[in-house]
C-alpha cells in the first residue's frame, strides 16, 4: 500500500466546515427582541452591500485600518439595518453587539455533514491537520464548542496572520507552524488545502505550491474546468482514504 503523500491538510471552515445558522432570520429575530420589526429578506441586500464596502475600507476585518474585527462587524450590522429600517438607527447598536457575541458561539453554527467523521479518517493517516480560514478570533472558540478543535494542529484565522486568502502569506505561514510543531520544512506537494472557494482556496493554495480540492455541493466550478470538484467531505475522505 503507497504511503499517505500529505504531511498537512488545511481546511477553510465557512461553507467547508461549517456554516452559521439562518443568518438574516437570526438578525431579524435579534432585532425583534429590541422592538425593531424587520423582514429577513430585507436585510439580504443591505448585509452584502455593507460586508463587500466594509471589507474593502477596512480589510481583514478592521486590522489593517486599525478598526479592530468588533467594530468591524457592529459596523456590517448597522449599516445592514440601516439600509433596511433607517428610522430605527438609535437600537441598532445592543443588536449589534448581541449578533456579535451570538456569532462567536458554537450553536451558531451548524456542521456540514460528515464533517467529523473525514477528519477522524485524515487525522488517523498521520498527516497534520489545520484551519486556514478567513476570520476573526472568534473562530477557535466556535471550533471548540463544535468539537472539532481537537482534530487540528493549528487553527490559523486571517486576523492572527495579519494576511488574507487569497495571499500565499498565510499558507507561507501555515507551512511555518507546521515546521515548528513536526520539526520538518514542507514540501509544496506534500501539503493540501480544501475549501469551498475557487479564489480564494483551490487557486490560493496552488500559488502557494501546495495541492487543492474544492468540495462543492454543484460538484462542478465554471471557473475552472479541470479543477479537482467534490461533491461532499464524503467523497473527500473516499477520494483521499483508499
Amino acid at each position: 500500500m503507497p504511503s499517505f503523500p500529505y504531511k498537512l491538510i488545511t481546511f477553510d471552515v465557512t461553507g467547508t466546515l461549517l456554516k452559521p445558522k439562518s443568518v438574516f432570520k437570526t438578525y431579524a429575530d435579534f432585532a425583534k427582541r429590541c422592538g425593531i420589526q424587520v423582514e429577513p429578506t430585507d436585510l439580504t441586500n443591505g448585509f452584502k452591500m455593507a460586508f463587500k464596502t466594509m471589507d474593502v475600507n477596512h480589510p481583514n476585518f478592521g486590522l489593517e485600518s486599525g478598526l479592530g474585527w468588533r467594530a468591524w462587524w457592529s459596523s456590517v450590522v448597522k449599516e445592514t439595518f440601516k439600509n433596511a429600517v433607517p428610522e430605527e438607527t438609535g437600537r441598532i447598536d445592543s443588536v449589534a453587539n448581541d449578533l456579535i457575541e451570538h456569532y462567536a458561539k458554537g450553536s451558531a453554527w451548524s456542521m456540514e455533514p460528515q464533517s467529523i467523521d473525514v477528519l477522524k479518517s485524515l487525522k488517523s493517516t498521520g498527516a497534520h491537520l489545520g484551519v486556514i480560514s478567513n476570520f476573526d478570533p472568534r473562530l477557535h472558540r466556535i471550533l471548540r464548542e463544535n468539537d472539532l478543535s481537537e482534530f487540528f494542529s493549528f487553527v490559523l484565522t486571517s486576523y492572527e496572520a495579519k494576511c488574507t486568502k487569497p495571499n500565499v502569506a498565510i499558507f507561507r505561514c501555515a507551512a511555518e507552524i507546521f515546521k515548528q510543531q513536526s520539526g520538518v520544512p514542507l514540501i509544496g506537494e506534500e501539503a493540501l488545502h480544501v475549501g469551498d472557494n475557487y479564489d480564494l482556496d483551490y487557486m490560493a493554495a496552488r500559488g502557494a505550491g501546495w495541492q487543492s480540492i474544492l468540495v462543492s455541493s454543484k460538484g462542478t466550478n465554471s471557473t475552472c474546468k479541470d479543477c479537482l470538484v467534490l461533491k461532499s467531505l464524503q467523497e473527500l475522505k473516499e477520494h483521499l482514504v483508499k
